[in-house]
């Protein structure tokens, strides 16, 4: 349900002209997420087209990322380094607020 209403805030976000890129990373069967054809038929059915998603297939971005629940947010710099994971559900005014603040 967490997931679900953060969905519009995130598609909202993909549309807007920001200095940065927002992707979804799901994770098919991963603490028992569905499955990716689950998720496919799922999410296909939803009305929101501006989310760019990608399937982590095996949960080793969220392992390496220490994702513990969803939705979890993290922030990557230009130059591929991680700079910040927030757990948690974040509208869009904090999102684009963390990423000003990691400029």
């Amino acid at each position: 349900p967490i997931c679900l209403g953060g969905l519009e805030d995130i598609d909202k976000l993909s549309t807007m002209d920001n200095d940065f890129v927002v992707l979804t990373v799901v994770t098919p069967g991963y603490k028992g997420e569905k499955t990716a054809a689950e998720f496919k038929e799922w999410f296909n059915g939803l009305e929101y087209k501006n989310i760019k998603v990608l399937f982590d297939q095996d949960g080793k971005i969220a392992k390496e990322l220490g994702v513990k629940g969803f939705p979890t947010s993290a922030y990557i710099s230009s130059d591929g380094s991680l700079v910040k994971v927030s757990p948690g559900h974040f509208d869009n005014d904090a999102i684009i607020e963390s990423f000003t603040s990691i400029k």
